[in-house]
């Protein structure tokens, strides 16, 4: 049940039915220490908030293929896009932390050869051997990836899978889209042209670090640790994308599993609606368990002694002792506190309120199964299914949260 006080209940509506805007709002808080910038404007330009929505005030069912729509949805935009689209660019490009004037890089490249005079010598050589390692690992993450894909578009991912089941990610049917072809043959033609240029430049990139290996005497043990730490967030992103990969391979399974049962066309929608509602309170729960994790490390930065831009642009140093300034900047640090508080507890609302909405699907659920037909009541194997999907649906919610909170404890952007 609700606890808010009523003098928030308006504000809870208002962002009751917009999954992400919290976080949104408290996002452009924490980056500004300001919450001026807060504007109606300002919600009903984010697209997110438009897209997730779930027809709850048209009250018409969703089609066959919405939810997992919603899913996609969540997971692409967003999620931080650290990887280039295209993939060739992606292992063709030198990422900064390899370039000539980086230090870290430097100090690697030394520590590496075993002698001043090979350092001298051979700094060409070893700078393309490190590149070449970054490339081959590079090249094995998206392979895995792209593995995945064809695993999936093939209807393969699986040990147990039915027949026929095939599901091109995403990001396979935006490459193909503008093409005239069959969806599925230009998937799978797309998929595998990919794959052999992966393997064709792994090939080419082996022999080559053979060949420098043969020459240079060097520890690449150093280099490698260097290397894989360097990509340790294209490793986490990827490994993110092949578990939704999974998540919506399931997805589509369980959905034709459920289809093989011939249900009605009210348990299609008592299967909709409980999905649904599954969707919308785990991805309030996981905006709540997010924005409590950001607040955190506002928490952190403001006990670690930041300073605020607006007075670090104050040059002159007797204006910091004026009392303006100390009275000023607690009255900010004020406001900021309240509007922090204020978003946490409208979070907590819509969490609570979405979890109530589904306890209620359930008992709504059960209630008419009581009375229901006994052509219109689900069986022992829907009901199964049921479950099934909608805890798929709510793991794959968790993982997208997941990982977004991994990117913030790499002090990444998101």
């Amino acid at each position: 049940m609700l606890t808010a006080n009523h003098h928030q209940v308006a504000h809870k509506a208002q962002v009751r039915d917009r999954p992400g805007l919290v976080e949104c709002h408290i996002d452009v808080l924490l980056k500004n220490g300001s919450f001026e910038q807060f504007t109606d404007g300002n919600r009903e330009a984010d697209p997110e908030n438009r897209e997730d929505r779930m027809d709850d005030q048209s009250g018409e069912p969703l089609d066959e293929h919405t939810l997992s729509q919603q899913m996609s949805h969540l997971s692409t935009s967003r999620q931080p896009t650290i990887s280039s689209t295209n993939v060739k660019d992606d292992i063709e490009a030198i990422p900064n932390y390899l370039s000539k004037k980086n230090k870290s890089f430097k100090d690697v490249i030394y520590r590496a050869s075993s002698s001043s005079s090979l350092l001298k010598n051979k700094m060409k050589g070893l700078r393309r051997m490190v590149i070449l390692m970054y490339k081959i690992m590079l090249i094995q993450i998206y392979h895995t990836l792209w593995s995945t894909y064809l695993k999936s578009g093939t209807g393969i991912l699986k040990a147990k899978e039915l027949p026929g089941v095939k599901v091109w990610p995403t990001e396979v049917k935006s490459l193909v889209m503008k093409q005239k072809a069959n969806e599925d043959e230009a998937c799978l033609a797309c998929v595998n042209h990919y794959l052999r240029h992966l393997d064709d430049r792994m090939e080419h990139y082996r022999d080559e670090l053979n060949r420098i290996n043969g020459q240079l005497c060097v520890n690449t043990q150093t280099i490698e640790t260097f290397v894989q730490q360097g990509l340790e967030a294209r490793r986490l992103e990827m490994e993110h994308k092949v578990t939704l990969v999974h998540h919506d391979y399931n997805d589509r399974v369980l959905e034709s599993e459920y289809l093989q049962q011939k249900p009605s066309k009210h348990q299609k929608q008592i299967a909709r609606r409980l999905c649904q509602a599954k969707y919308k309170q785990e991805t309030s729960k996981q905006e709540y368990n997010l924005l409590k994790t950001r607040i955190s490390n506002y928490d952190r930065s403001k006990a670690s002694g930041s300073h605020n831009e607006l007075f670090d642009s104050i040059d002159d140093p007797t204006a910091r002792e004026q009392q303006f300034y100390n009275r000023y900047r607690q009255v900010i640090q004020k406001s900021n506190d309240e509007m922090i508080s204020l978003y946490l507890s409208s979070a907590e609302a819509q969490m609570q309120y979405y979890q109530k909405h589904f306890n209620d699907e359930l008992k709504r659920i059960w209630e008419e199964q009581r009375t229901a037909r006994i052509t219109e009541k689900l069986t022992v194997a829907m009901l199964h299914l049921i479950e099934q999907r909608y805890n798929n649906i709510s793991d794959r919610v968790k993982c997208v949260y997941d990982f977004r909170v991994h990117l913030l404890d790499l002090n990444l952007s998101i």
